[in-house]
């Protein structure tokens, strides 16, 4: 994974943290590694929106930004919340027919 600069601030992100290194040519990722799934999946869980239940149309296709990858919430940047606990990200086939389903309509 090459590593990525992001500017984070307010909306819940802790102030003045940095979080992960990269090698000595700042090409690679070597320390704490967040990839795109991830920063995905941090943003729409501070935004408040279920990233399995967020899609978007493309090719006729209804897609997310996480596309059933292993996309965990970096909780390190997070106010309020001790590093390493984990928030779920709840598959599709488990949300409830009657529940307000996050979709962008067409």
């Amino acid at each position: 994974t090459y590593g990525f600069s992001m500017w984070l601030a307010g909306g819940g992100v802790k102030r003045g943290y940095v979080h992960g290194e990269t090698d000595e040519f700042g090409i690679n990722a070597v320390k704490d590694i967040v990839n795109h799934f991830d920063y995905h999946a941090t943003l729409l869980h501070l935004f408040g929106l279920d990233p399995q239940r967020l899609t978007f149309p493309r090719n006729q296709q209804e897609l997310s930004l996480i596309e059933n990858q292993p996309a965990r919430v970096v909780t390190e940047v997070l106010k309020g919340l001790e590093a390493g606990t984990q928030v779920l990200l709840h598959p599709p086939d488990t949300v409830k027919d009657d529940s307000p389903v996050q979709k962008r309509s067409s």
